[in-house]
């Protein structure tokens, strides 16, 4: 079996082809548990600010809705994107371990005795 090319990245993109949508998903849920991450400080700024508001002019309670419900919001998106995440990589890194080693244990039977002997 002869492997494509030398490089890391082209190596690297020999074994995601085999599970394109494993890997699309993995990127695509790390991207969104990295916008999540980004947000939250934005929802402490509309949080605190809503606290700053006076009582007495506004009730607190409708004030305090929207940015709780959107921290929890976030909250519980990052909390299902985790466990995507895990199952997605429950099922990816098996797979491409055992990729890698067979087809790197076939392309080593495909050398000769000499090339073990006087290269390495």
């Amino acid at each position: 079996m002869e492997l494509p090319s030398l490089s890391l990245p082209a190596f690297f993109w020999h074994f995601v082809k085999q599970q394109p949508y494993k890997f699309f998903f993995l990127i695509f849920v790390s991207a969104v548990i990295g916008l999540d991450h980004a947000l939250w400080p934005f929802v402490t700024k509309i949080l605190v600010e809503a606290l700053s508001v006076d009582p007495t002019k506004v009730d607190l309670y409708s004030h305090l809705f929207y940015p709780l419900s959107f921290g929890l919001s976030l909250w519980l998106t990052v909390e299902i994107s985790f466990r995507i995440w895990g199952v997605i990589y429950a099922y990816l890194a098996p797979n491409l371990e055992a990729s890698i080693r067979v087809e790197m244990f076939n392309y080593i039977l495909g050398h000769s005795h000499h090339y073990f002997s006087e290269k390495l």
